[in-house]
């Protein structure tokens, strides 16, 4: 790869800019990620990986899976982060999370939940917006980084 920086935070851009669609057209609606999205950013992320010699984010696939075993997130969500953690690695993922965090208690709070006990509501939240944000806050990270 010419300049793995450069394509890491392009790709992380992007899949900010791919989830902000798949959550109006798919997961605001309907509640899911279908799997042509989801299974091409995580093949497209570990690709990128692969490329970059950067398997770092991969440390993370098995909480992502688990999250998803457990009902936590749902399983289109689940593989676009492990996407985005193999683009990211690291560093790019933690920045992501922290963005994640912020703008899932934002909604929940904007639905009426508050912000501090609002971690279970009792209809489901659909979490692609936030996780534009995820992928939009490990590009922000990368660059702060570089």
């Amino acid at each position: 790869m010419k300049d793995p920086f450069l394509i890491r935070t392009g790709l992380l851009v992007g899949t900010a800019a791919v989830m902000v669609w798949v959550d109006r057209r798919w997961d605001a609606p309907y509640g899911r990620v279908p799997n042509s999205v989801s299974l091409t950013l995580l093949g497209l992320g570990l690709t990128v990986a692969l490329a970059s010699r950067d398997l770092s984010g991969l440390i993370l696939w098995p909480a992502f899976y688990l999250g998803w075993k457990a009902g936590g997130v749902g399983g289109g969500d689940a593989k676009v982060w492990m996407g985005i953690s193999a683009m990211a690695g690291i560093p790019g993922t933690a920045g992501g999370f922290l963005v994640l965090v912020a703008l899932a208690r934002l909604r929940l709070w904007r639905m009426g939940y508050g912000w501090i006990f609002g971690l279970r509501p009792p209809a489901r939240v659909p979490m692609s917006l936030p996780t534009a944000g995820m992928a939009f806050g490990a590009a922000l990270a990368l660059a702060l980084n570089r």
